[in-house]
């Protein structure tokens, strides 16, 4: 039998052998972890390093883009940007312990088709500006371990465009998103499409956005919108937007000296060569003025600072905030500045003195990313539309039925202008009546304005109610002799040149789209529905909304909407708008032609039907049509007709002016001229006063007009109601009005209407 052993303890503790294996995988891993402690803080100050280059880089590019802002030195504007290695030496700047080394190169880019995609090479009829430049910023410097390390930035700077082909809005080169306009979007009556060649302009609908604030009769209106501008694969390539504004300022008068800031700019302008919006230079002469801030004016918007400041003239200008002004409203004495007017004064009071308040209004648009004051605006046309006339399914060419009218309207207007602009205006009727049709080189035909616009309805008949009509409006910025000549040469090389220009013949300015001339016109076809005052022919029968803007109603408040008919009636709708900055903030008169009641507003009537009527064209003016005769007196108690004063008023109960009898008791309304221009019929009020109580004074005894209703002894007023303000133009306080309503008058003829006074009952007593 083999015997066996027992089985020993288990041991305890380690042996030597796995004590020094543990050792050494500690030392292993510790190392491990020592090195990757020394990674980490490396890629840590690497990463401080470089994004410090990166803002470093990002800053180069930042300050690149401030070309042309306010200070002591305003000449580096867009074609002063150049590489760091073309005119500047580049830039060292010592961080810490690191140094970094900036260089800046740029990239001239042309865009010379419509596919979105530049190219370095100017284009085959060269251009004297770059449309845009790329930007390439690279930061250089030296790591801890002596190796060279950079980053880069690019970045596109354009000018701020006047027109697409120009895109500011370019797509990067990388091919990074485009905005595009949205294919199925269909023309409505806030945005229409402009062909000008290779490119579409639209416009949108502006809305004003008013701040009654404090003071009902001293508020701002801010109005805005934007010109965009896509090529024919719809993407887009450019944008304005504009704004204005009115304010209430105060006179600052010229600086002291050169460190009284803030200067003055001068108006920013569109250049004729480069077709790009050039900021003001800054001004250290210039008067300027100051955003109201205190008492009922302390809500007003910021921007009314650079309004307030900028939009005043000086005599070393060449371009001027307000070109159409006439030279009697400029005051050589402060320096050929224009005059300035107090609020609500229309004009009657200067307010030219340092700490003077006065009303301004001004036409801005970001260039530069900065709100500039711009030259003003000037309406020149305006037009009533249908409701949904562009979107009406049984008449789908209605668009280009209209876009063909502006083609024709402003390819008139240039043609029009001599050498007298901008003194001497091309005339509204004429250009309308106009029907010179034109072929452009490159076989475009314009037809002539008066052909487009007989295209156009010229009445409509409703067939419900409420209904809007829409109304647009045609400005046409200032052009320099240049810019005129250029436009001229591109639409016809035979055409006549304007003197005063750099350029006495079109060679060099060969057409190369057929339309190609159109986009260099500076127009803008805007709508004016809300904006502009609508006024019904026959307020009794068909009635239309011109609501007044008050805060907080801009998405509510109506205009140009018929909100009540009557059967069988007609009317004539007029919308009615101010050419200048004022038309567009439906605010008070800033110069003497905003206040003119013979140039200003401008005006468009629509013949509006609802149901059948016989009725005339309730839209044909009626030139200077007199309305004469003579006032007798019967069964005289006292009675004289010099006590009678006539008022004339418009088919709308407005007053046109007031004229009294001569000594022999005859009267003719031809006295008030042209102030009886447009108007379809006419209200004679005779009024009769005295200084005692009288009534029943003014009876009709004879007439040789029919077409009229009158209303005797209509009110009789005493005391504060019957004043001479109010009724007369001199004298009486107490006294009595007769009504006489004339419809069916001829255009530039005579109405005869005798009078007679009769006293009766013995109640008119002697004066």
């Amino acid at each position: 039998m083999r015997a066996y052993s027992p089985i020993p303890a288990l041991q305890k503790g380690f042996a030597l052998l796995e004590v020094l294996i543990t050792v050494v995988i500690l030392s292993v891993a510790l190392l491990s972890l020592g090195g990757l402690h020394a990674a980490i803080i490396k890629s840590a100050d690497q990463a401080k390093v470089r994004g410090i280059a990166t803002s470093l880089a990002q800053a180069k590019i930042d300050d690149l883009r401030s070309y042309g802002l306010i200070g002591t030195d305003s000449s580096f504007d867009f074609d002063s940007i150049n590489s760091s290695t073309a005119g500047n030496a580049g830039d060292t700047l010592p961080t810490d312990t690191v140094t970094f080394n900036r260089n800046w190169y740029i990239y001239s880019l042309y865009y010379c088709n419509d596919n979105g995609v530049p190219t370095s090479s100017n284009c085959a009829t060269p251009k004297t500006s770059p449309d845009a430049k790329l930007i390439e910023v690279t930061v250089f410097w030296t790591d801890r371990e002596g190796t060279t390390q950079n980053v880069a930035l690019q970045s596109i700077i354009a000018p701020s465009d006047s027109y697409a082909a120009t895109g500011a809005l370019q797509p990067d080169l990388t091919g990074g998103p485009q905005k595009i306009k949205n294919p199925a979007y269909s023309d409505a009556n806030d945005d229409i499409s402009h062909d000008l060649g290779s490119v579409l302009k639209r416009v949108s609908q502006p809305v004003p956005d008013t701040n009654r604030g404090n003071n009902d009769t001293t508020s701002n209106t801010i109005t805005s919108f934007k010109e965009n501008y896509f090529n024919t694969s719809n993407q887009l390539i450019g944008e304005n937007e504009f704004v204005t504004v009115n304010c209430y300022c105060n006179q600052l008068g010229a600086p002291a000296n050169t460190t009284d800031s803030p200067f003055g700019l001068e108006p920013t302008v569109l250049s004729s060569s480069s077709n790009k919006f050039i900021a003001g230079s800054v001004n250290t002469s210039k008067r300027r003025g100051e955003r109201k801030t205190t008492g009922d004016f302390n809500d007003q918007p910021l921007i009314c600072n650079v309004c307030c400041r900028d939009h005043h003239e000086d005599s070393t200008q060449v371009r001027k905030f307000d070109p159409f002004r006439p030279s009697s409203d400029i005051n050589a004495s402060i320096r050929s500045d224009h005059n300035h007017y107090a609020p609500a004064s229309n004009t009657a009071t200067t307010a030219n003195t340092t700490n003077d308040l006065y009303a301004e209004a001004c036409r801005m648009a970001w260039v530069d990313g900065r709100l500039r004051v711009l030259e003003d605006w000037r309406l020149e046309s305006l037009q009533i539309l249908p409701p949904n006339y562009f979107n009406d399914p049984d008449n789908p060419s209605n668009t280009t039925t209209y876009t063909n009218y502006i083609s024709a309207f402003v390819t008139q207007f240039v043609m029009s202008l001599t050498d007298a602009y901008p003194g001497t205006m091309p005339d509204r009727a004429t250009l309308l009546t106009s029907n010179t049709s034109r072929t452009i080189v490159g076989d475009a035909t314009i037809s002539g304005v008066a052909t487009a616009l007989a295209a156009l309805p010229s009445s409509w008949t409703m067939l419900a109610s409420p209904e809007n009509l829409t109304v647009r409006g045609i400005y046409i910025d200032y052009m320099d002799r240049d810019q005129i000549n250029i436009i001229r040469c591109k639409m016809d090389p035979a055409n006549a040149l304007l003197t005063g220009g750099t350029h006495s013949s079109c060679s060099g300015y060969e057409i190369t789209e057929k339309e190609e001339y159109l986009y260099l016109i500076p127009f803008h076809d805007v709508n004016l529905t809300k904006l502009a005052t609508w006024t019904s022919s026959n307020g009794t029968n068909i009635t239309v909304t011109s609501d007044a803007l008050l805060n907080s109603t801009e998405s509510t408040f109506s205009r140009g909407k018929i909100t009540g008919v009557t059967a069988n009636t007609r009317a004539g709708i007029t919308a009615s708008i101010s050419t200048s900055n004022s038309g567009l903030t439906v605010t008070e008169a800033i110069d003497p032609d905003d206040s003119s009641s013979t140039s200003n507003p401008i005006s468009d009537c629509l013949p509006v039907t609802y149901g059948t009527s016989a009725a005339s064209n309730p839209c044909n003016a009626v030139n200077a049509t007199k309305v004469q005769g003579t006032i007798t007196v019967a069964n005289n108690r006292g009675l004289n007709p010099n006590d009678v004063y006539i008022t004339v008023k418009d088919e709308s109960g407005n007053n046109l002016c007031t004229t009294t009898p001569s000594s022999t008791g005859a009267y003719d309304t031809s006295a008030c001229g042209a102030l009886l221009t447009g108007a379809t019929s006419l209200q004679l009020y005779f009024w009769h006063y005295s200084t005692a109580s009288k009534d029943n004074c003014a009876d009709f005894g004879s007439t040789t007009h029919t077409s009229f209703s009158w209303n005797a002894d209509s009110v009789v007023c005493s005391g504060a109601s019957c004043t001479s303000t109010n009724y007369f133009n001199t004298g009486g306080s107490q006294g009595e009005y007769t009504q006489v309503v004339f419809s069916g008058l001829t255009p530039n003829g005579n109405t005869t209407f005798n009078m007679q006074i009769q006293g009766d009952s013995g109640a008119c007593e002697s004066n």
